[in-house]
């Protein structure tokens, strides 16, 4: 993910700690953009491939508080995941929506996933 602008770039801060805290910060309030989150496999972009249908739900099994009914996505590389509010891998998505996001060690169905977690 990374969103462009067309400003002569100023001094710019970024953080690379957390997925929550991958900004650039403009140093002007409301200007803040969104910068990518490097992939502790290869220290480059995340590789995200589709992976189906995604749902998360607050709290611990069995929640019943469906939080997101939207879209999965991996990365290939570190198996980070990404559950959406919508596809961003689809043409003119400029948001995933509300989100939350994960690790695995192994690659997620196709099909769905189903994720409990209270990190939104």
């Amino acid at each position: 993910m990374h969103a462009q602008t067309n400003q002569a770039a100023p001094n710019l801060t970024a953080s690379k700690n957390a997925l929550s805290t991958s900004v650039i910060n403009l140093q002007k309030a409301n200007d803040v953009k969104l910068m990518y989150y490097p992939c502790p496999a290869t220290g480059q972009k995340h590789h995200m491939v589709g992976r189906g249908r995604g749902k998360a739900y607050k709290g611990a099994y069995p929640s019943t508080d469906l939080q997101i009914n939207g879209y999965c996505t991996q990365c290939r590389d570190c198996k980070l995941f990404i559950i959406s509010e919508y596809e961003p891998l689809w043409a003119d998505v400029k948001s995933l929506g509300k989100y939350t996001s994960g690790n695995a060690d192994y690659d997620l169905s196709n099909l769905a996933t189903v994720y409990y977690t209270n990190d939104f």
